[in-house]
């Protein structure tokens, strides 16, 4: 019993120092967290019930990469002359609200591919959604303000089963179609909602006044000083490469796990919401009972282990036998573990080794390498899990590949900041 006192004492001790605009992200985050949890782990399976393969669910990726690529290039310059607020909300009004309503009514590829391209307008919506997170948080907040938001995304994960209360009556195809409809309406209305709760920030308004005579060449040929600037800090480089490989792991798994599961391992479509299960429970216990300990704390060991955990996960579900439980919630567990310290300790780094001044170009930026890293790796992906026989579980390889990539870039960062003696806490 005192165990569970002390889970909910962090939990309010960390949403007690989350405050202003970052409070109100935090409050509207269950609702975009949970219908997402539903469609989420299914939707490459729908995709391949209305007819595509592996192959197109991997283009279709791709495409909305380089799209949401191209983007990138002018996300800082949007967000900083339409504001963080504005800009927030009609790019996610288009990311989520507009690619829901298409993936419902899809049909076919070319239904896909749109959907996939308004979803590529995420892109553009994660710069100010960063920006106003980290703008109205202390440094030394930072790491309570993604705990928290991570917490919503880990409980929404127990929603992930309500979906099968609609395919075994439904079929897969009409569930999701009536769960992506409903979804685009529920964004639409949380969006709207949260931009009222949202006021720009000192750093916002200083930014749209100092931009008002910016051009979208200008704003291109800024980043010339800006890559600059960011080469001259081995550490961000390094973070921001970490992060790029996460992004594409992250990817990679959304999009292939449960052709792993379901076409090459020979489990139901159904296993899709014990994974969500298993994953929200661990990760639950993962962040009230290994995250508070870490702050404060030298991040690099835990990270280490973290990393290593998921890639040993990885690792299992590409040698498991056909129709193994024990190895699925094995591996299941596992990697949610690790997952859960990677992403927390990853975003806090980035955040505070980048500099104020010109977070906004910084964030645009690394989104455009974020998406660059990721294209071919998607499309990579689609081609190696329709592979005949292997195929399915050759993803968690790859996965596994960019994950030890990971350790390595994590061992020449702790050289680096031994060197600099910036050795410290999160």
């Amino acid at each position: 019993m005192s165990l569970f006192k002390n889970i909910f004492a962090d939990f309010y001790h960390s949403l007690g120092r989350v405050k202003g605009n970052p409070k109100a992200i935090v409050l509207s985050q269950p609702f975009w967290s949970v219908p997402h949890s539903l469609f989420n782990p299914f939707m490459t399976q729908y995709m391949l019930a209305l007819g595509l393969n592996t192959g197109q669910v991997g283009l279709i990726s791709s495409i909305g990469l380089i799209f949401g690529m191209a983007l990138s290039l002018f996300s800082g310059y949007i967000t900083d002359r339409m504001g963080r607020r504005w800009s927030l909300l009609i790019f996610d009004l288009i990311a989520w609200g507009f690619a829901c309503l298409l993936w419902g009514l899809s049909r076919n590829y070319t239904w896909f591919l749109a959907a996939g391209i308004a979803n590529a307008f995420e892109r553009m919506a994660g710069v100010p959604y960063g920006c106003m997170l980290v703008e109205g948080t202390p440094p030394e907040n930072r790491l309570s303000v993604y705990s928290v938001l991570n917490l919503a995304a880990i409980l929404a994960n127990f929603c992930a089963p309500l979906m099968i209360l609609f395919i075994n009556p439904m079929g897969l195809v009409p569930a999701m179609r009536m769960v992506l409809i409903g979804t685009s309406l529920v964004y639409a209305g949380t969006f709207i909602l949260r931009h009222l709760s949202l006021k720009d920030t000192e750093i916002a308004v200083r930014r749209r006044q100092e931009s008002k005579n910016d051009t979208p060449l200008s704003a291109l040929i800024g980043y010339g000083k800006i890559i600059r600037e960011l080469f001259r800090s081995k550490m961000l480089l390094i973070y921001l490469f970490m992060r790029a490989l996460y992004f594409v792991q992250n990817n990679l798994r959304n999009t292939y796990a449960s052709v792993t599961v379901i076409q090459g391992l020979g489990f139901q479509v159904t296993a899709m919401s014990l994974i969500s299960i298993i994953t929200g429970a661990v990760g639950l216990a993962s962040q009230f009972l290994v995250i508070p300990k870490l702050v404060g704390k030298d991040p690099y060991k835990p990270l280490f282990a973290a990393l290593i955990a998921a890639a040993f996960s990885n690792l299992m579900l590409f040698l498991s036998p056909q129709n193994s439980l024990v190895c699925l919630v094995g591996a299941v567990a596992i990697n949610a573990a690790g997952l859960v310290v990677i992403h927390m300790l990853l975003e806090t780094l980035v955040a505070n080794t980048m500099p104020d001044a010109h977070r906004s170009a910084l964030m645009g930026l690394a989104a455009i390498f974020m998406v660059a890293v990721s294209a071919p790796f998607q499309y990579l992906g689609g081609i190696l899990a329709g592979i005949p026989g292997i195929g399915p579980r050759l993803p968690q390889l790859l996965i596994l590949t960019l994950t030890l990539s990971n350790v390595l870039l994590l061992f020449i960062n702790n050289k680096i900041r031994k060197a600099a003696g910036q050795v410290g806490a999160v």
